[in-house]
């Protein structure tokens, strides 16, 4: 990740919804004053910060649950928060990470790939 982040900014914004380890990774690479968004919890297990990230970084972290969300916001919102991220897809500057199907036979290479960093320079990081 060092090399990656080598010829880019770090990012600023990580959305974690795994937690565990991978949790633990995105906020190393997370900017100075960056934000980690926690919106589930497929590993089952605990987000961990080091004091040094929390202190010397600056680092935040939050969390987000859609459906609380929508109990505390009107429909109208809803439907304005859902016309926004339209817009944005409209526009280019919000899309789905590039993927794709693999068969079982070539698991070998899916997982190598995995390993692979992304590389558009809109990448938020995420895990």
């Amino acid at each position: 990740m060092k090399s990656f982040f080598k010829d880019m900014p770090q990012p600023r914004l990580a959305l974690n919804c795994v937690g565990g380890k991978s949790a633990t990774e995105l906020l190393r690479h997370l900017a100075p004053g960056g934000t980690m968004v926690t919106y589930g919890g497929m590993a089952k297990q605990p987000v961990i910060a080091s004091v040094s990230q929390l202190i010397f970084k600056d680092l935040k972290l939050r969390g987000f649950w859609l459906s609380q969300w929508k109990k505390d916001h009107s429909p109208d919102q809803f439907k304005e928060l859902i016309l926004t991220l339209c817009d944005l897809i409209r526009r280019g500057q919000l899309a789905a990470p590039a993927c794709s199907e693999v068969p079982l036979q070539d698991y070998l290479c899916a997982l190598e790939a995995s390993t692979q960093p992304f590389t558009s320079s809109k990448q938020i990081l995420t895990m």
